[in-house]
């Protein structure tokens, strides 16, 4: 049996993977391995969590939000699903674009590591806190 939570967000089209766990992390105030972990998942990688779910493959994450009606391309299913997928996409060290999360909504286009300019605000996509350390993969 799942354990049910306060906040279950529904994917939207052409939204990262990583954004809705992020999404749904920040709604109950934990960082998104605390909150797995809090729920019962221990061990858990959320670099596979993402890449998974952004696969189309069944995770954790679509046990905490739906994604029924949710859209990513064809070519974002296809890097993900690659052996070599992590070159092309970045689930251990995703990017984010200040305006886009202010917004709630990050794109798939970040996931990928050709992609360094938010396509929407045209910022430049930051990996970390501009007080903070960059995060190792």
């Amino acid at each position: 049996m799942t354990p049910s939570t306060a906040f279950f967000p529904h994917a939207l089209p052409n939204e990262s993977a990583g954004s809705v766990m992020l999404r749904l992390s920040q709604a109950h105030t934990e960082l998104p391995s605390s909150f797995f972990y809090m729920m019962g998942y221990r061990n858990t990688l959320i670099h596979n969590v993402v890449r998974d779910a952004t696969a189309g493959k069944r995770t954790i994450l679509r046990e905490f939000a739906d994604f029924n009606n949710w859209e990513i391309s064809d070519h974002t299913k296809y890097a993900a699903l690659s052996r070599k997928g992590e070159q092309w996409m970045a689930f251990k060290n995703p990017k984010l674009c200040v305006d886009c999360a202010k917004e709630g909504f990050l794109p798939e286009t970040h996931d990928y590591h050709l992609i360094t300019c938010c396509t929407k605000h045209k910022r430049r996509l930051l990996t970390h806190c501009s007080h903070c350390p960059p995060v190792s993969g």
